[in-house]
């Protein structure tokens, strides 16, 4: 009964938080937020947000089940949520003269990377650990191969990929997690396959609560070991609202 008193606290503390800040950011015209049937409108995702925050607070973990986080809605009224192609991978690719070749994207989750990709002709894996958004996206999308899969305990195949893309794993994996993540993502690259990175940046207005913020030099210390630096870049997220988290893209190659 305490538990659920406490879950009951948390939420309409964490609602009352997001109600504000959503208030204030539509007024000032920040939320963007497209037409899409069986979403409402901004209020969604201003719920959907309070709802996550909520869960991670109740447990007293800095992200909620990502396999409950799936099915609290659409995909479309997910945060991060962009239909289109992420736009420093897709100046990447232009830059490098990529079009061709295996690829996976890590944390797929509603998928859209992914099928941007096999759209430009990669042969694509999506992998995400949420059994419940890759049922969801397997039924939607044809053209990927998606798989249920905890890249910290892997089961894709070594040496399979030349390349791959993380959006929105990497930043959410506590410190003590990293180290297995780089060396799983090596393992499953072909030699010198190339690793497409985008995590959050530093917004001190956002620490503590969301994805894991990194600096360019942070990400490079913890990758030199194993991959070598191609470039990085300061950026920003695409996603459903207008309000776009800072962030940091780098363009990784495997160390032969």
């Amino acid at each position: 009964m305490r538990s659920l008193i406490n879950l009951a606290h948390a939420t309409r503390k964490a609602v009352g938080q997001t109600s504000q800040l959503y208030h204030t950011a539509r007024a000032s015209s920040k939320f963007c937020l497209p037409m899409i049937k069986g979403v409402r409108g901004y209020s969604d995702v201003a719920e959907m947000i309070a709802r996550f925050r909520a869960a991670a607070q109740a447990s007293g973990q800095r992200f909620p089940d990502w396999n409950v986080v799936y099915q609290q809605g659409p995909l479309e009224v997910m945060p991060w949520y962009f239909p289109g192609l992420d736009h420093d991978l897709k100046s990447a690719l232009a830059e490098m003269k990529l079009s061709e070749g295996t690829f996976v994207d890590i944390g797929t989750g509603p998928g859209t990377q992914a099928k941007q990709l096999a759209t430009m002709g990669f042969e694509v894996t999506g992998s995400d650990i949420a059994e419940s958004v890759v049922t969801i996206v397997q039924e939607q999308i044809s053209t990927v191969n998606f798989v249920v899969d905890d890249i910290l305990a892997t089961k894709l195949t070594p040496n399979t990929f030349n390349y791959a893309f993380d959006r929105g794993c990497f930043h959410c994996l506590p410190p003590e997690h990293r180290g297995t993540y780089i060396q799983n993502i090596q393992s499953v690259l072909k030699p010198g396959g190339i690793l497409f990175l985008k995590t959050f940046g530093v917004d001190p207005a956002t620490e503590g609560f969301g994805p894991y913020q990194f600096t360019a030099e942070q990400l490079e210390e913890l990758f030199q070991s194993t991959f070598e630096i191609l470039g990085s870049k300061e950026s920003y997220f695409d996603g459903a609202i207008e309000i776009k988290p800072k962030a940091v893209f780098m363009i990784l190659k495997k160390k032969e």
